[in-house]
Parts: C-alpha cells; sequence; structure tokens
C-alpha cells in the first residue's frame, strides 16, 4: 500500500501583517492551508464575503454569521407574535366568560330561572321544584345568600 504525504509551505508576507493572531483554516475544495488575521477572518465570516484560497479557489461562508443571527431573530420575533396572540385571543375569552357569569348572576338575583328564563318571585323553591335534576333549591333555609351561592355554583358548571 503506497502513502502519500503532501507537504505544505506557508509564506506569510510581514510586511502587510499589522501583528495580532492569525487563524489557520483549509480551502473547502483541495484541503489547502489558509492563514488570516483574525480580524480579517472575522469580517468575512461576518459578512459572508467570499475570497480566494492560494489555489484559485473562490472560499466564502455558505451562511453568514449575520445573516444567521437575523434569521434566529426573526424566529424569535415570530415566536413572541405567535405567543402575543394567544395571550390576546385567551385574555378576549376570559372577558368573555366572565361577562356571561355577570350577567348569569345579575339575572338570577334578579329572579329569572337559568334554565327555563321565566322570572319568579321565589326562585329558590321553583328550582327545587321544577329543576330538581340540577342540585338547586335544595336548600332549607331559602334565604337570599344560600340562593346567590347555589346558583353561582351552576352557573360555573
Amino acid at each position: 500500500m503506497a502513502r502519500i504525504t503532501k507537504q505544505v509551505t506557508i509564506e506569510v508576507n510581514l510586511d502587510a501583517w499589522n501583528g495580532g493572531d492569525i487563524v489557520i483554516f483549509t480551502c473547502g475544495n483541495d484541503n489547502m492551508p489558509i492563514a488570516l488575521p483574525m480580524s480579517r477572518y472575522r469580517t468575512l465570516k461576518e459578512n459572508g464575503q467570499p475570497f480566494w484560497c492560494p489555489s484559485g479557489h473562490n472560499v466564502s461562508w455558505a451562511d453568514s454569521e449575520n445573516a444567521r443571527l437575523k434569521q434566529q431573530l426573526n424566529v424569535a420575533q415570530e415566536q413572541v407574535n405567535r405567543l402575543g396572540s394567544q395571550v390576546k385571543a385567551t385574555d378576549l375569552m376570559l372577558t368573555a366568560e366572565t361577562k356571561r357569569t355577570q350577567r348569569l348572576e345579575r339575572r338570577v338575583n334578579n329572579g329569572v330561572c337559568p334554565h327555563c328564563h321565566r322570572t319568579f318571585k321565589q326562585l329558590q323553591r321553583h328550582l327545587a321544584s321544577k329543576h330538581s335534576e340540577t342540585g338547586l333549591g335544595d336548600s332549607a333555609s331559602g334565604q337570599e345568600g344560600d340562593k346567590c351561592l347555589s346558583l353561582k355554583a351552576s352557573a360555573s358548571r
């Protein structure tokens, strides 16, 4: 079995180099090592700008870091908007249910039967005799407070 090795010589023009860290990575086409100053490497990666490797291949990152971060930001904003819409919808449902419950309580306190929608002076007695299957009107005291409590319990069913 033959073993092939490749010797690579990296030549750096120190006259043009301002100092700082150097990043060494390879070309995706031929694995040729590429050395760039850290500042230039960051700029190219953030903006996604193409450049040329020593062999003449056009090299660039598929997605620039800025584009990737913008995409993540858009996804997060869409999620916030969706959750905000859900909160608004839930709040509207809660408001509607609260209004419905308040209306029912007001009608019951005025003597209107929640089942047959007729008005009675003795609503507690009417509920015990005509709507006994609901469990309302079983209170023997017949006091106003008991009537409201039992009717509030039925309104939440």
